[in-house]
C-alpha cells in the first residue's frame, strides 16, 4: 500500500475513536473505523489479499524534527525500526503463513504533516469542533515531546491541559498502521479471567512457537510482557506446525497475536539505538540474539506467573534444565524483579545476572513439545474436517537465509507438500506419540 494512503485517506475514513496512553512510549493511538472494506496487496506476496474495515493507528513524531541530543529521539528512532521490524521481520512471517501469530502492519508513513492529520480527524470525532481537536493536537504533542509529564490523554479529553508547544504544526507525523485487535485481550487481562491451566499452556504453546519464529529470523523481541500480546478468541479451525520435522496439530480457540517491538532487534536490520543505552544492562533488551531463543519467552514466563502462582512450579519445570544445579534459583532470581526485567551484569547498575540462557534453560525447541504436552491440545482424538492450506504452517532452518531472511517461495513448497500428503486425512494418525519423544528430550519429567 501507498506511503500517501495514511496522509490522505480521510474520504475513506469513517469515524476515529482515540485512546489515551498506557505507554511510556511517546506515541499517540486512534481506532480507526472505514466507510469501505480497504484491500491491501503486499508486493512481496502476489497472491495474497488483506481485506479490513478497521486498524489501529500508532502516532509519532519523525526524529528528523527532533533535537539528537534527547532521550525523545532515541525513543522516536526506535519507533522507526518498529516500523521495519514490522515489514522485514513479522509481515514475512504472517503474509507467507510461517507463523501467524503477529499482529500484521498494514501501512506505514513517515511523512504526513500536522495540517493532513487535523483534517484526518474533523468530522470524524462526533461532538468535536476543529478547534478543539486542533487544541487537543496541541496539547498531545506536548506529552509526546515528554514537556509536561504524566500518560497522554486522549484527544476527546478537554479538561486536560498541558504545556504550549510552539511549531508544532511544522512537525512531521509518522504512522503505523496495525490490524485492528477489536475483541481481544491483552495477555495479562485474559490470565486475569482464570481460564483453566490447559488452555493458558495452549496459548503459551503458540506464544513459544512465535519465539521460535523470531529466533529462526535472527531476531528478538526484547519486550515480550504480559501487556505486549494479545489474545483474541478465533472460530476454531484444524492447525497444523511443522516444527523440526516434528507435526503438532491442534484447534485453538484462544490465538496470540505478538506486538510493539520498538525495542526488538534483528541481524537483518541492524542495532536498535535505545538497545545501546543502559537497557541492555539494566533491562536485558541488548542488540543480540540469545542462543537457543529462550530469552523472550522466559521473560514472558515471569508476567504469566506474576498472574497466575498456579502455574510458577510447572513453568519452572518446563523451562529449567533439571540437570542444572541452580536453574531453579536462578530462575527465581529473575522473576524476583518487580518488572521481570532480565538484567545482565553489562552496566554498572545492580546487576543480578550474567548467563548464558542455554545453559541453566531448555533452548525453546525443547520448551515447544513440553508446553504442547501440557496444553488443551495433548491427546485430542478428534476427528477434524479436511485441510485449508492456510491453516497448515512450517519452520525449519532450511526456509531462511544466512541473514534471517525467510525465503517464502521455500515456505509455500513445503506447505503445499504438507497439504497434499495430509488433507483427506486423520492427521493424528500420522503423529509420533508426544509424549514418547518427550521423554527422550526431557528425562524425568514424565
Amino acid at each position: 500500500m501507498s506511503k500517501a494512503f495514511i496522509c490522505n485517506m480521510k474520504n475513506d475514513v469513517k469515524n476515529i475513536n482515540p485512546k489515551k496512553s498506557d505507554s511510556a512510549s511517546p506515541t499517540d493511538t486512534w481506532l480507526v473505523e472505514f466507510n469501505r472494506e480497504i484491500t491491501l496487496k503486499p508486493k512481496e506476496f502476489p497472491d495474497l489479499v488483506l481485506k479490513y474495515n478497521t486498524a489501529f493507528m500508532k502516532i509519532f513524531f519523525n526524529p528528523e524534527d527532533i533535537d539528537t541530543n534527547t532521550y525523545l529521539y532515541i525513543q522516536s528512532v526506535a519507533l522507526m525500526y518498529e516500523m521495519q521490524f514490522y515489514k522485514k521481520i513479522t509481515n514475512r512471517l504472517s503474509f507467507s503463513g510461517a507463523c501467524t501469530y503477529f499482529v500484521n502492519c498494514n501501512a506505514t508513513s513517515d511523512d504526513c504533516s500536522f495540517d493532513q492529520m487535523l483534517e484526518l480527524l474533523v468530522g470524524k470525532i462526533s461532538g468535536y469542533s476543529k478547534y478543539q481537536i486542533e487544541k487537543n493536537m496541541i496539547r498531545n504533542a506536548s506529552f509526546m515531546l515528554g514537556m509536561t509529564e504524566g500518560k497522554r490523554p486522549s484527544l476527546t479529553d478537554c479538561r486536560t491541559k498541558a504545556n504550549h508547544v510552539d511549531g508544532v504544526p511544522t512537525l512531521t507525523y509518522c504512522c503505523i498502521m496495525n490490524q485492528s485487535m477489536a475483541g481481544a485481550d491483552k495477555l495479562d487481562e485474559w490470565l486475569r479471567r482464570r481460564h483453566s491451566i490447559k488452555e493458558v499452556f495452549g496459548v503459551l504453546f503458540q506464544i513459544a512457537i512465535a519465539c521460535y519464529a523470531l529466533y529462526l529470523s535472527k531476531a528478538t523481541h526484547n519486550d515480550l510482557h504480559s501487556g505486549n500480546s494479545y489474545v483474541k478468541k478465533e472460530k476454531p479451525v484444524q492447525v497444523i506446525y511443522e516444527i523440526n520435522k516434528r507435526f503438532y496439530t491442534f484447534q485453538p480457540q484462544w490465538v496470540p497475536y505478538l506486538y510493539d517491538f520498538d525495542r526488538a532487534y534483528s541481524e537483518r536490520i541492524g542495532k536498535n539505538p535505545i538497545n545501546d543505552r543502559d537497557m541492555c544492562a539494566d533491562a536485558g533488551q541488548c542488540n543480540d540474539v540469545a542462543i537457543g531463543g529462550n530469552k523472550d519467552f522466559i521473560k514472558c514466563c515471569c508476567y504469566v506467573i506474576e498472574e497466575r502462582q498456579d502455574l510458577k512450579d510447572i513453568l519452572t519445570s518446563i523451562v529449567c534444565k533439571p540437570q542444572k544445579p541452580g536453574a531453579v534459583a536462578v530462575f527465581n532470581e529473575i522473576m524476583s524483579d518487580p518488572k521481570c526485567f532480565l538484567r545482565t551484569n553489562q552496566g554498572a547498575g545492580p546487576a543480578i545476572l550474567n548467563l548464558d540462557f542455554t545453559y541453566y534453560f531448555r533452548p525453546i525447541t525443547e520448551i515447544i513439545p513440553l508446553l504442547y504436552a501440557e496444553s488443551i491440545f495433548s491427546g485430542s482424538k478428534a476427528k477434524f474436517k479436511k485441510l485449508n492450506p492456510a491453516d497448515v504452517h512450517t519452520l525449519n532452518t532450511k526456509l531462511f537465509d544466512s541473514t534471517g531472511k525467510l525465503i517464502p517461495k521455500l515456505v509455500e513448497k513445503r506447505i503445499r507438500l504438507i497439504y497434499e500428503t495430509y488433507r483427506d486425512r486423520t492427521l493424528w494418525d500420522y503423529v509420533p506419540d508426544v509424549r514418547g519423544r518427550l521423554r527422550k528430550i526431557a528425562p524425568g519429567y514424565f
